[in-house]
């Protein structure tokens, strides 16, 4: 698994750390995103889970959903809902 460090995010292929008012924290795949820009084949307002992530130095953040990579820009993280 690859890590790519990128100021105050690590991201690798299976977790992204953010930095929420409550603190700095790991959320691990499936992460839970609602759609704010329509990406095709998901409509806006849609609540879909991230698959995976990628990242390098040339492409920006990508979630994969659905089986196909779309912006990290077109969607927002959820609330997660705790491991049991």
């Amino acid at each position: 698994m690859s890590t790519y460090q990128n100021n105050n995010q690590a991201v690798s292929s299976d977790s992204l750390l953010v930095y929420p008012k409550s603190g700095l924290i790991r959320l691990y795949c499936p992460i839970k995103v609602a759609c704010l820009i329509e990406s095709p084949p998901i409509d806006v307002d849609d609540i879909v889970y991230v698959e995976g992530i990628s990242y390098t130095r040339k492409t920006p953040l990508l979630y994969l959903i659905k089986g196909k990579f779309h912006s990290f820009q077109n969607f927002q993280i959820l609330k997660q809902e705790p491991i049991k």
